[in-house]
């Protein structure tokens, strides 16, 4: 067993155990800590370990035995002195007195006592004794606090570790434990005896480990080489954490002991309590507080207490976090020592008393006497200066460092530190200093900066620039007082010195003192306004409160800083500098400041007080004012802000102006606009087009292409020197010229290497430089580089402004209530205005986020350019999401690892149909960025886009984990839960059965009628779609005004719809006055008003085309003779012109629920509805802002030829992207070939390339007209359909993946219809009919029904309260409150089901030949016979299939897609099969993941015997899914959304269907009911409940018995005879026998029969769209009869029983 690898949860976890919240009162009290005295040097202790704490117990009380350094060494020297006598004397032989004289020399007599060294030599012994000591002291504090910090750190991570292998063995027994249980109760046998013997052997140590606690010879063996490392960081940061809590109370009494000394030592003889610990009961008082705290001596008192108490907080800290440690290890058992590695501590046991140390010569000056207040830190202080009304006194000096040995200095600055000031000459001095200044930028913490600092200023006391550097370098170290003194000595000798200010300022604002600072800042901002790093402070103090340190607990007066921010502060002090820049007058004046608001010319240019390098600092100025004007939502101002700092960056410098007359220089003299820029650069952008379709080869067409943008000078010259001059001098004129229809600018499409040669064009004059760089004269190297960097700075500032334009265009654009006008000085705001301000941006700073934001904008961009191809072939068409896709791959050249680009470019790909590329982008953006949320989501979609939907989930909850408010992760979460059907959590709206977090169901709680109670992730899903859906209702919001007045509006419309003047339709004038009165007064916030815009442009648009008809071709629904197609004049471009959406109205914004999704959501008719509808409008908005459209409505085509004015050939265009190997092709792909030719022309339009299948070729083959246009662009594909002169367009693909429903919103066809794609409404003014039946579609639920019934017409009360100023007439706005309907088209009903098959022609066995070789079966077509047949084929294939299976188990089946399951018809499937016992529930594994998910809630909810009767297959191909189709008993039908395709393949094989509508508003959830009435049988197969559906499900099972008929020998082989046959009997078998029966004249399989209702339902929308009566808005509307002002819906009625409505009626009632 391994220790596993430390988490950071393991490590947080055990950080909680080792520093548990202590209860007050067990604290370690910090006040009065035994170690400030000894560390301020006001008490001495001998040098041993734990001179500053005791490490047994922070709390433990420690007290000082010497007042003094002074008093120890003096003591402990006359001890040594005495000492050292008394062991000479002991080693000296006693002498006898003796009477006799010796005539040996004399000797000097032993030491018999320390009296006998003079005083001198005693105090000369103890100034040696202090200095050895103070050197101890400083070793020996060093020391102590590594040793402490690295005895806590190992102590914590051991057992840390410890407890995290004592956790992984916990969880090992556990399991195994578990698994012990689980074993016993099936089997007989222990675990451990199935166990590999490895898997024993660990688990068996696993129980040692969790036995021993923590310690013993098992666990030293598994730490053991063991890496703590991992264990020990996060301590090492939990030791500063604590550390910085005790810092500030142990720097609190530092500074009080200290200001007691002071104060004591003015009053009376130093004197030190005995405890050596200062009072608290007596702090200083406050007069001396205040007296000293601005002196010198007071801001030294503070560099040593903030020493002092650093030290102090450091062991305290380690010491408690040791002890914790410690405490926890020995109750383990632990022998904590032998943890710790030994250390060698000095203290006074090294001292030895040597005869040299004693034989000192005395010194000739006697040491001076100790005093009470000597400190072991030296420091020496200037006389104090006299106080004066500064707010910022004279301060101290710090206490310069000690010149250490220059390693890694060079030999100069070894040489400096040497010889001291004296050899600092002013060339040295300077010389020093820039090294200094390079030793500060890279690292201001270096140990020689300040060594070498000193030196300059004592050699140059009043240099300014070294002493603005020392001011700067303590400031970085955190010590304030001494920045403070070095700024105030440099106004001393210069009081006008605007840097020091500025750095007073910003070390107040440190100190908590921001109200001193703030008025520092504005000191120096009022002496020179262009000082920026001043200005720059001060508005990020005002804009950013919660930087501001907070204010000194112990100052007498606090004054806390303000916690909101100070906006208009901030602009009114930009406004100050950007006046006193500006000004004609440089220098400022009071009044200037009272009224900054000036006269000042634009453009903005560069003032000459302004050099190049300050350009950028300049721009920052703008920037800020920006910024903050948004702030206060003031979009305009901040346009025009940023907006100034582009002109300053566009203006000449002064010498340039004045020598423009001489060096003729073309570009305005003052300056330039943001609009001329625009202009310019579409201009060139236009040329550089031309020139690149062309292969870069100026001709014709580009001379052309200047003299329509105004680009040629009088001479027909292009002249690039000249276009903002001309640009500038053109004004309205020149630039209404260049707009294109719609006024809007033309989209340029440019590569990124046309980006290299923009800025040379853009600029000639200054050499692609932007023009206020222009400089004249560089002469040397180093100006050329500092111009250099000005380039840099002032080129990337301009494109941050340019950048930060298009983002307000594009937020402006995006957001649904912008109604604002915002126009770029009255250009309106489109994409073709944003490309050029990226182009820009980005040739003047290449950036990978600016490459990444220009191809999201592109990849949107519907237009194209032409390039010449470089290996001399045709010209290659360039879309926009080509270009976008040349881009991110350009932004990751500059930066490889952008994950952003990445993400962008899979999302591209992924559009393109490059699925797998699109997943290995999504996965390296992941990779640079694991918490990249719209990555990890976009993974998870490609992921499951690719059918690993249960590998997309882990993908989809990390996006969640990261952003739980991500919409489209939420979303895509729920989407792939539901897909794989892992309900956990799932819970519901208002539902009678919910899944909760553990999995279990159970009953919802009663909810109150109206009531909403939403649960679990359905629950949130469900809140997401309302809020956003209350958002979205206020898109657009005063832009009808913002538009135009009523007038205005009004003339659009009526010249629009009925050519005429306002004046000369009285009646329609009035009702469109009282709708857009609404808006006018701001009645309707919430009504989408630019919903209501773009509602009211497509209707206008079929309306005007309408006209044109008429005027052409009269009101002819056929014509005996074929007309040519309408060739536009320009009168019928003035006649018939299409309305534009204002230029100003923003994207539509969408839900992010799709509407696909509205299927197996719980969502109400409004709610499907409006997330059509929103859609729908999203989709038209990008297709009518098209800058390619005609400015007129497309021209309608021809009236169909025919034998008569009332019989026509129709031309039918049918739309789609499923032409293939899809269900819609397996339903349709007879239909196209059998239409009736002789009435209808048909054009198939395949917006999918081929995928060679077998229904592509059936379809390319059978239609009159196959185009593939996959590889057009929407304005070819329109084009294509307007020539081909189509009458009706079909849409087969809805709101489905890879619809093309761009097209349909261009409107290239006068009637256009939705149709199988989709199973829902589109709600689009782009879909006027929606092909359906009723019972899928009630009538009750279509909007022009109910309108009807607002209006009386049929007789019956409506839910609607009238028409409201949003609804027109037929058609009720889609945003309205109503539940009452879902449809905003007119329907199209067809007599039977609307649902079209194509089983009859494909895979109808009896109808096809068998295969040759093979024996036919002998068949009289007889009903019994055919039956026979079937039963036995039947009979065969289930005993293939299910070979273990009872033949008397009943078989139940569905077989959808797996999200179509929920948890409601799941609990009730497992009812049927426990009140059922033998059946079994046949599903497929559609995707394999949710196999075992629904198992597994089997088992939960129903227990083991019904979960195995659950039963799954794999997925298989089409004919054999068709084949199976007869093998089950009966189809269980899915309730949120039916079985469609599925159902028909399992009625096609006689299998009834038992479902149930379970919705009115919910087509999708309909559909099967609609498909198995059309059988003939639906009142056995149609239920209303959840209790008939499980009663009628078991009725039919039970039904069901079988007679077993014996094998006829006589009998050919390939006879059922030949084979014992089993004969079914019951209401089941014979619902399936009446099915199998019939179905060859069901109209539900009739395809020929179902294609000539649908060509009935064509012909009448063409005759009612000619005859106006589709219109309820037209006069002949009034004239049509009582049928069509009943519903506006079409009844197709069948040749053989009609319309059908009396087996149909009941369920759509």
């Amino acid at each position: 067993m391994t220790l596993p690898p430390p988490s950071p949860s393991n490590l947080v976890q055990g950080f909680a155990e080792l520093h548990p919240i202590v209860p007050p009162g067990q604290v370690t009290p910090i006040g009065d800590h035994p170690a400030i005295p000894l560390l301020l040097g006001q008490a001495f202790s001998p040098p041993s370990p734990g001179i500053t704490v005791p490490f047994s117990s922070a709390a433990t009380t420690f007290q000082p035995i010497f007042a003094s350094v002074e008093d120890w060494s003096l003591k402990l020297a006359k001890e040594k002195v005495h000492a050292h006598a008394t062991k000479a004397a002991a080693s000296t032989p006693a002498v006898a007195p003796s009477n006799s004289t010796s005539t040996s020399a004399p000797v000097r007599p032993g030491l018999t006592s320390a009296h006998s060294f003079s005083g001198q030599e005693v105090s000369q012994i103890a100034a040696q004794l202090k200095t050895w000591a103070l050197k101890e002291e400083a070793k020996g504090i060093e020391g102590q606090v590594l040793v402490s910090k690295e005895t806590a750190v190992i102590l914590a991570s051991q057992l840390s570790a410890r407890s995290d292998l004592l956790a992984s063995a916990q969880r090992a027994v556990t399991t195994s434990e578990a698994l012990s249980l689980s074993s016993s109760s099936t089997s007989s046998t222990t675990p451990s005896s199935n166990l590999p013997p490895t898997s024993v052997a660990s688990l068996a140590k696993a129980r040692a480990l969790v036995q021993s606690g923590g310690s013993g010879v098992h666990v030293e063996q598994e730490l053991q080489g063991v890496d703590l490392t991992p264990y020990a960081e996060p301590f090492k940061l939990q030791l500063a954490a604590i550390a910085s809590g005790y810092f500030s109370q142990l720097h609190r009494e530092a500074l009080n002991r200290l200001a007691h000394a002071a104060e004591s030592s003015q009053t009376s003889s130093p004197t030190l309590p005995t405890s050596g610990v200062f009072p608290t009961s007596q702090p200083p008082s406050a007069a001396f507080n205040n007296g000293i705290i601005g002196t010198s001596a007071g801001q030294a008192f503070n560099v040593r207490a903030a020493a002092s108490a650093a030290i102090a907080a450091n062991v305290m800290a380690a010491n408690e976090m040791a002890l914790e440690a410690r405490n926890t290890l020995t109750s383990m058992g632990v022998d904590v020592p032998t943890l710790v590695p030994p250390r060698k501590v000095g203290g006074l046991a090294s001292l030895e008393m040597t005869p040299d140390l004693l034989a000192t010569s005395p010194s000739s000056t006697p040491p001076p006497p100790p005093t009470s207040s000597s400190s072991s830190i030296p420091a020496t202080f200037p006389p104090s200066q006299p106080q004066s009304s500064r707010s910022v006194p004279p301060l101290a000096p710090p206490i310069p460092s000690p010149a250490p040995t220059a390693t890694g200095v060079g030999l100069e600055v070894d040489q400096l530190l040497g010889d001291g000031a004296a050899g600092c000459t002013p060339e040295k001095r300077d010389y020093f200093l820039a090294y200094a200044h390079t030793l500060y930028a890279a690292d201001p913490s270096n140990e020689y900066l300040l060594p070498v600092l000193h030196t300059i200023e004592t050699a140059h006391p009043t240099h300014l620039p070294t002493l603005l550097l020392m001011s700067c370098v303590y400031y970085s170290r955190g010590v304030l007082a001494s920045s403070l003194y070095y700024n105030d000595k440099l106004l001393k000798y210069d009081p006008q010195y605007v840097e020091a200010m500025s750095n007073i300022g910003t070390t107040l604002r440190a100190m908590g003192k921001w109200r001193e600072a703030e008025t520092w800042w504005w000191k120096a901002i009022k002496l020179r306004p262009t000082y920026w790093d001043a200005t720059e402070n001060l508005l990020g103090v005002l804009c950013n409160p919660a930087s501001n340190p907070a204010p000194d607990p112990n100052d007498p007066s606090p004054d806390p800083p303000p916690t909101a921010p100070r906006f208009a502060e901030a602009l009114e002090l930009c406004d100050y500098v950007d006046a006193q820049v500006f000004r004609p007058d440089p220098s400022p004046s009071p009044t200037s400041y009272l009224n900054p608001s000036l006269d000042i010319p634009r453009p903005r240019s560069l003032p000459v007080s302004i050099p190049s390098s300050h350009v950028h600092r300049l721009q920052n100025l703008f920037y800020a004012k920006g910024n903050l004007k948004l702030a206060t939502h003031d979009t305009l101002g901040a346009m025009d802000e940023f907006s100034k700092a582009i002109e300053v960056a566009l203006s000449l410098p002064a010498w340039a102006k004045e020598r423009a007359l001489v060096e003729q220089i073309s570009y305005p003299l003052h300056g330039a606009s943001l609009r001329d820029l625009v202009l310019v650069t579409t201009i060139i952008g236009s040329l550089i087009a031309v020139y690149n379709r062309f292969g870069g080869v100026a001709n014709q067409t580009t001379q052309a292409e200047a003299a329509r943008l105004g680009a040629l000078d009088e001479s027909g010259q292009l002249r690039f020197d000249r276009l903002f001059a001309k640009v500038r001098d053109g004004g309205d004129q020149l630039a209404n010229s260049i707009l294109a229809h719609g006024h809007v600018l033309p989209t340029v499409l440019l590569q990124p290497e046309d980006l290299n040669r923009l800025l040379p064009m853009l600029f000639p004059d200054t050499r692609g430089v932007l023009p206020c760089l222009l400089e004249s004269h560089l002469s040397n190297e180093d100006q050329k580089a500092a111009h250099r960097q000005s380039i840099q700075l002032a080129s990337q500032t301009t494109s941050t402004m340019l950048l930060t334009i298009a983002k307000i265009f594009q937020d402006f654009m995006a957001s649904p209530s912008s109604a604002t006008g915002v126009t770029l000085e009255g250009l309106p705001v489109s994409q073709a205005v944003l490309l050029p301000l990226y182009y820009v941006a980005l040739a003047l700073h290449p950036s990978p986020s600016t490459c990444n934001n220009l191809g999201i904008l592109l990849s949107t961009v519907n237009a194209t350019t032409i390039v010449a191809d470089p290996n001399g072939g045709p010209p290659v068409l360039v879309t926009g999401q080509q270009l976008a896709l040349k881009y991110y791959r350009a932004g990751l050249a500059l930066d490889p690892k952008h994950p952003h680009l990445y993400t962008n470019l899979g999302s591209l790909l992924k559009d393109m149909g490059q699925l797998p590329q699109a997943v290995q982008m999504y996965r390296q953006a992941v990779e640079f960025n694991p918490t990249f949320d719209v990555a990890l989501a976009n993974l998870a979609n490609a992921i499951k886009d690719t059918g690993h939907v249960q590998e997309s989930i882990p993908f989809y909850r990390r996006a969640v984990e990261v952003n739980p408010s991500f919409p489209e992760a939420i979303c895509g979460l729920v989407n792939a839960l539901g897909g794989v059907c892992d309900w956990i959590g799932r819970g519901g709206v208002n539902e009678n059965w919910v899944v909760d977090n553990a999995g279990n169901i159970a009953a919802s709680p009663h909810h109150a009628p109206g009531q909403v109670v939403r649960q679990g992730y359905m629950g949130s899903v469900s809140e997401l779609i309302e809020r956003q859906l209350a958002e979205g209702s206020l898109y657009g919001a005063g832009m009808v005004r913002a538009t135009g007045d009523l007038d205005h509006w009004l003339g659009i419309i009526s010249q629009a719809i009925f050519n005429l003047p306002p004046g000369a339709i009285d009646g329609a004038a009035r009702t469109w006055a009282f709708r857009l009165r609404a808006f006018m007064t701001n009645q309707r916030p919430h009504a989408n008003e630019g919903g209501f815009i773009i509602r009211l442009v497509e209707r206008v648009m079929r309306r005007i085309q309408r006209r044109w008809y008429l005027s052409v071709y009269g009101n002819a629904v056929a014509s005996v003779t074929a007309h040519p197609p309408i060739a536009v004049t320009e009168l019928d471009v003035a006649s018939y012109r299409r309305p534009n959406l204002p230029a100003s109205l923003p994207v539509p914004p969408v839900p992010t629920v799709l509407p696909f999704h509205v299927f197996t959501y719980p969502v109400s008719a409004r709610e499907t509805r409006l997330i059509s509808h929103r859609t729908g409008l999203r989709i038209s908005h990008s297709t009518l802002t098209q800058p390619w459209l005609p400015p007129h409505v497309y021209p309608p085509p021809p009236p169909p030829v025919g034998p008569s004015a009332t019989t026509g050939k129709l031309n039918i265009g049918y739309v789609s992207s499923d032409l293939g190997n899809h269900p819609l092709s397996h339903l349709m792909q007879s239909v196209f070939g059998f239409h009736d030719l002789a009435h209808f022309n048909v054009f198939c339009y395949a917006t999918s390339p081929s995928d060679k299948s077998p229904y592509r070729l059936k379809i390319e083959a059978e239609a009159q007209h196959f185009v593939d246009v996959s590889h057009l662009g929407t304005q070819a594909i329109v084009d294509r359909i307007v020539s081909d002169q189509i009458h009706i367009l079909v849409n087969l693909s809805g709101y489905t993946k890879g619809a093309r429903n761009e097209v349909f919103a261009c409107r290239p066809a006068p009637v256009q219809m939705s149709y199988m794609g989709f199973a829902g409404t589109l709600a689009a003014g782009w879909c006027d009919y929606f092909v359906v039946d009723p019972i899928v579609c009630p009538p009750v639920l279509v909007s022009g029904n109910q309108w009807r019934l607002g209006q009386g017409h049929t007789g019956q009360p409506s839910s609607l309260e009238g028409d409201g100023p949003t609804d027109f007439e037929g058609d009720p706005d889609p945003e309205g409150p109503s539940e009452s309907f879902v449809y905003t088209e007119k329907l199209i009903y067809l007599p039977h089901s609307y649902f079209v098959t194509d089983h009859r022609q494909t895979w109808f066995e009896d109808d096809l030949p068998p295969p040759s070789g093979v024996v036919p079966i002998l068949n009289d077509k007889t009903p019994e016979r055919v039956w026979a047949i079937e039963e036995d084929r039947r009979w065969q294939m289930r005993k293939a299939m299910f070979p273990e299976m009872k033949d008397d188990t009943v078989i139940f089946a569905n077989w959808n897609q797996l999200y179509k399951i929920d948890p409601f018809i799941f609990r009730i499937w497992l009812s049927i099969l426990h009140k059922h016992p033998n059946s079994v529930l046949w599903l497929l594994r559609f995707p394999a993941p949710g196999e075992q998910h629904l198992k597994e809630m089997a088992l939960r909810w129903a227990g083991p015997d019904v979960a195995r009767r659950v039963i799954f297959t794999d997925v298989t191909n089409k004919n054999e899914h068709i084949r199976r189709g007869r093998i089950p008993d009966l189809f269980l039908d899915t309730t949120e959304c039916n079985a469609h395709t599925t159902a028909c393949d399992a009625l096609a094989q006689g299998t009834p269907v038992l479902t149930w509508p379970r919705y009115m508003h919910k087509m999708c959830s309909r559909v099967a009911a609609s498909v198995v009435v059309a059988t003939g049988f639906g009142k056995q197969m149609v239920v209303r409940s959840e209790p008939e559906y499980e009663a009628r499900a078991l009725a039919l099972a039970r039904s069901l018995v079988y007679t077993v008929i014996p094998a006829q020998p006589n009998s050919l082989p390939s006879d059922p005879e030949s084979r014992v046959q089993r004969r079914g009997r019951g209401e089941l078998s014979d619902l399936r026998k009446n099915l199998f029966l019939t179905r060859s004249s069901s109209p539900l399989f009739d395809t020929r029969r179902w294609v000539g209702n649908m060509e009935q339902g064509y012909q009448e929308a063409w005759r009612r769209w000619v005859n106006g009566t589709e219109f309820e808005d037209a006069g002949e509307w009034d004239e049509c009869g009582a049928a069509i002002k009943r519903s506006g819906c079409i009844w197709v009625s069948d040749p053989i029983d009609g319309v059908n409505l009396k087996d149909r009626q009941d369920y759509f009632t």
